[in-house]
């Protein structure tokens, strides 16, 4: 066994060009090759979430890093933003034990975010994975009314490299500001191919861009349908897959106030300067440039109820090109989840949302007994109420 490998642990964070670069090696394989390096995935898959619903957390797999052992190359990369997740010392000390049989050398690299910025961008992520759903949750707004302690101890970047220079050494990791300022060349994959050593030339593939934010629309109204929904379910991949993949309407983002986005941050400032102190990220005294003015006057949150109706509409329709087993399965859910939204209209007081969803709902489900009773009585109130 050779313990003379350099490896490199790419842990993140979410939303930092993690699949970019990821993309980027997964393209170039046999260049990387060629200057000694291995981008290594492993099989099988070291984080294995489980979750009760409520929280998340990762068992740790590392049979999957055996093959280092057996590989030609001298420079192992292992890239997975999960890995920032960890809060546990012995799931990082099992790691560190595991790659130690393989390099004396391990290096921990780590991109950090603005914790404003980032909150907003994994809050996204959050209607489609289900570890940014349970630490950020679903509020109708770009940042969580509450942060979870899940992911406070996420943006507490300072206790995070606390605890992963205990195990591999402050000396071993490597800690980069996510600011288009201080990445080489303004770019994400550039900058980590300068710190781990590649030099990129004419036989690189560049990547374009990937992972792109969805807009403000849709992240609304993914969110708005969660609670109806649930996670880990063939309805919820549906709707995600159909809302996120719908033609554009809009390019606008869901953006908190540019006040919101400001005191959120400062809940962090103290621990930034901190480690910033300690590591000498960026000349920036709190780590982070402090330019809010991306952010509106007024969080954007807003979404019309014709839009809603609109496009559970289209997606009942798309379910035409969909196999039957699921198709049946989506529409029963899909009259419930509709039914369940015009109740919550309903509840508000907004009778003529109520008539049209269950309408809607109706038309998917024909036969179900309370979707016709209510509809009979939403439409008995608006005439009374059209002819007062």
């Amino acid at each position: 066994m050779s313990i003379r490998k350099k490896i490199f642990l790419h842990i993140g964070s979410h939303k930092t060009g993690t699949t970019s670069i990821q993309r980027f090696l997964s393209l170039n394989t046999e260049a990387l090759s060629d200057q000694g390096f291995f981008y290594l995935i492993p099989n099988p898959w070291p984080l294995v979430i489980k979750t009760n619903g409520v929280d998340f957390a990762h068992n740790i797999k590392t049979e999957g890093f055996d093959i280092i052992d057996d590989l030609g190359h001298d420079n192992i990369i292992i890239s997975h933003e999960n890995y920032s997740w960890l809060s546990d010392l012995r799931n990082i000390s099992l790691l560190k034990k595991s790659l130690s049989r393989f390099g004396r050398d391990i290096k921990i690299v780590l991109y950090l975010r603005r914790q404003d910025s980032l909150a907003v961008s994994q809050k996204q992520e959050g209607t489609k994975w289900i570890d940014c759903s349970l630490a950020y949750g679903h509020d109708i707004s770009a940042l969580p009314s509450e942060l979870s302690s899940r992911a406070e101890r996420y943006l507490d970047f300072y206790d995070k490299v606390r605890l992963w220079a205990d195990v591999f050494g402050e000396e071993n990791v490597i800690l980069r500001a996510f600011e288009k300022g201080q990445l080489k060349n303004e770019d994400v994959v550039d900058d980590f191919c300068g710190l781990v050593g590649i030099e990129k030339n004419n036989s690189f593939r560049d990547v374009g861009r990937v992972n792109e934010s969805i807009s403000r629309r849709k992240q609304i109204i993914l969110h708005a349908s969660r609670q109806f929904v649930g996670e880990r379910n063939k309805v919820k991949d549906f709707m995600v897959r159909y809302i996120v993949n719908h033609s554009a309407d809009d390019d606008e983002k869901l953006l908190p106030s540019r006040a919101a986005a400001i005191e959120f941050y400062e809940k962090f400032k103290e621990k930034n300067r901190l480690l910033n102190d300690e590591y000498n990220i960026t000349n920036n005294k709190f780590l982070f440039d402090e330019d809010f003015s991306k952010y509106p006057t007024i969080e954007n949150n807003n979404i019309e109820l014709d839009y809603i109706v609109k496009t559970f509409t289209d997606m009942v329709g798309s379910l035409v090109n969909e196999n039957f087993d699921l198709r049946s399965v989506v529409d029963k859910d899909l009259a419930h989840i509709l039914r369940d939204i015009a109740l919550e209209c309903e509840s508000e007081g907004d009778l003529s949302s109520a008539y049209r969803i269950m309408s809607k709902a109706s038309s998917i489900k024909p036969s179900g007994h309370f979707i016709k009773k209510k509809l009979a009585y939403y439409k008995l109130k608006l005439v009374q109420e059209d002819g007062n």
